[in-house]
């Protein structure tokens, strides 16, 4: 599963060291077409959080009860507007969860 499949959850787990339940974007797409790409994190960020609140969470893997959650984006390309990703931060940060990117090759 990937970015582009927006209504699905790419990877879910805990971090073994913060304890946090982790749920993963895979982000392989380049930055060419930036607007598009970033509507399709946008949608699947949506999905994340619905997923959160809704506790369709906690049905579908119940190790995340009483977990902080923190939804992690891997990219494989640098996004070539980085002020976007502070407001995704901010605005999940504001809903109580934690953000973190990070790149792959």
């Amino acid at each position: 599963m990937s970015i582009e499949q927006t209504d699905r959850i790419n990877a879910i787990g805990v971090d073994n060291i913060t304890g946090e339940c982790v749920l993963t974007i895979t982000d392989h797409l380049d930055w060419i077409q930036d607007t598009d790409h970033y509507f399709k994190l946008q949608k699947k960020i949506n999905t994340y959080l619905a997923f959160i609140e809704s506790d369709e969470i906690l049905r579908a893997y119940p190790k995340a009860k009483g977990k902080k959650i923190r939804i992690d984006i891997i990219f494989k390309y640098e996004p070539s507007d980085t002020k976007v990703l502070k407001l995704i931060k901010n605005k999940l940060n504001e809903l109580g969860f934690g953000f973190e990117t990070r790149y792959s090759v």
